[in-house]
């Protein structure tokens, strides 16, 4: 990340900052002022209920002189700034039906005082809560003029004749509002100077996090060199162990060829009997020999083609049933093929598969072999060829013979693993058949699944994929 676009991450979380602070800010001043305009109410509601007796008793039953009015004002007035109210004042409702002012804390001595001072414009709601108003009814309202931001409270209350009229109190906001907004002001700094104290911190931060940042790398670039230099070593010893390979391919199988065909001439006494007939055992042991050393050594070279990606597959239409035909003819004739039960099942009409012939030989093969060889006497082996339920082509070889521990099943797929003890084993092989299967199944991109119980048997299933099978059209 270049230092133009850190910067201006850095200003964007500031602005974040800043909004949400603001933010904070207006709610906490919103419920401050909810908070504070409830106790505003219960004060009014305490308040407007004394005023009832503040009044003298009869006070608006009768007709008072200009001093006692004064009197009573002055008492109002008095109250209103004991308890920080602006304004104390009832209203009746004179016989015109209009409402009156009948006393007020805000009496002007100059004024020439009356016991009436009408109304202008009363609030719908004072008419109601005078003519309908039920005792304890305490009525809320703003009333913002051109002398201010007042509270207003009113309740209906009766005089000592039980004539009806409205106790009210008037309170100042602007105070209030004033305090509130000053006390958010306030906070706003403090969270704002709250920002500048932790800015050092998040410099010291963000330096720290660049060094980190340029040490990590320096150490992806040591690693991605160190990665680079393993890479071509290993591709080095690909190339070297292939050129092994290839080049023993031939000075291996050129003289192996040879031990095997003169053994197999004297063997078979091609030139003549042998004298001694225990030369004649020697050849034989020789052409045994020399063939499980050629197996031996194409399994090896067809493993490393494999698994270097240098087989090129050769993938045509194949019919497998016809494969699987030939390939338990072949099978059929080994020496202990006689002595075990092969079945076969195969379903009618199945579709061609794009596979390379000779590896699905090869892996056939492999596992019937594999089945015939660790498979006693009397067993069975089946092979089921056909169609999954989601379409996959599929074929499965299971076996009665000695079967695979558990907790060697992982194992079996790995080159030169063999499942018995290397000194107690009863069976030849060299543990590449199954790796080689694995990885011609791969290479046509199917999965093979094996399930096992020892002394029970052991079953192995190939799953082709579905883009691999012959449509009707032709097509896969």
């Amino acid at each position: 990340m270049n230092t133009h676009s850190s910067k201006k991450l850095w200003v964007i979380a500031y602005l974040i900052y800043i909004i949400t602070v603001s933010l904070v800010v207006g709610i906490e001043y919103h419920a401050s002022l909810k908070k504070t305009l409830r106790l505003i109410d219960e004060k009014l509601t305490i308040a407007i209920k004394n005023i009832k007796y503040i009044l003298p008793a009869g006070y608006h039953d009768v007709e008072v002189t200009p001093q006692e009015y004064r009197n009573v004002t002055r008492r109002l007035t008095e109250a209103s700034y004991d308890t920080g109210f602006k304004f104390f004042y009832t209203v009746v409702k004179g016989e015109d039906g209009n409402l009156y002012e009948a006393s007020s804390s805000e009496f002007d001595a100059d004024e020439h005082p009356q016991y009436y001072s009408m109304y202008e414009n009363p609030d719908p709601m004072l008419v109601r809560l005078l003519k309908e108003g039920k005792k304890d009814e305490v009525f809320f309202q703003y009333n913002r003029d051109r002398e201010g931001d007042h509270r207003i409270g009113c309740i209906k209350e009766y005089s000592f004749a039980g004539k009806p009229f409205l106790s009210c109190a008037d309170y100042d906001m602007s105070v209030m509002r004033r305090e509130l907004r000053v006390s958010s002001v306030r906070q706003l700094i403090y969270y704002l100077l709250l920002l500048l104290c932790v800015y050092p911190f998040i410099w010291a931060y963000r330096e720290a996090s660049k060094f980190r940042q340029m040490q990590l790398e320096h150490d992806v670039r040591c690693r991605t060199a160190e990665l680079g230099f393993a890479l071509k070593t290993a591709e080095r010893a690909s190339q070297t162990k292939s050129n092994f390979l290839a080049s023993m391919s031939h000075e291996l199988r050129t003289p192996l060829n040879a031990i095997i065909g003169f053994s197999c001439a004297m063997k078979d006494e091609a030139f003549g009997p042998m004298q001694n007939k225990q030369y004649l055992e020697y050849a034989g042991h020789i052409h045994t020999s020399g063939e499980h050393l050629l197996t031996l050594i194409n399994d090896i070279l067809d493993l490393s083609k494999l698994e270097s990606d240098k087989e090129v597959l050769k993938a045509q239409w194949t019919d497998m049933s016809a494969v699987l035909k030939e390939c338990l003819e072949i099978v059929g004739g080994y020496p202990t093929a006689g002595e075990k039960k092969i079945e076969e099942k195969i379903s009618y009409n199945l579709p061609r598969v794009y596979v390379d012939a000779r590896m699905m030989k090869q892996v056939l093969l492999n596992l019937l072999s594999n089945a015939i060889k660790f498979t006693p006497a009397g067993g069975t082996i089946s092979v089921v060829m056909g169609l999954s339920k989601e379409g996959y082509f599929f074929f499965k070889v299971k076996d009665t013979g000695i079967g695979i521990p558990s907790d060697k099943l992982k194992l079996i797929f790995e080159p030169f693993t063999q499942v018995e003890n290397v000194m107690t084993r009863h069976h030849q092989g060299t543990g590449l058949g199954l790796a080689l299967v694995k990885q011609i199944i791969k290479y046509h991109k199917g999965e093979i699944k094996v399930r096992s119980e020892l002394n029970s048997g052991t079953e192995f299933t190939v799953f082709l994929p579905v883009e691999l099978i012959e449509t009707k059209d032709g097509r896969s």
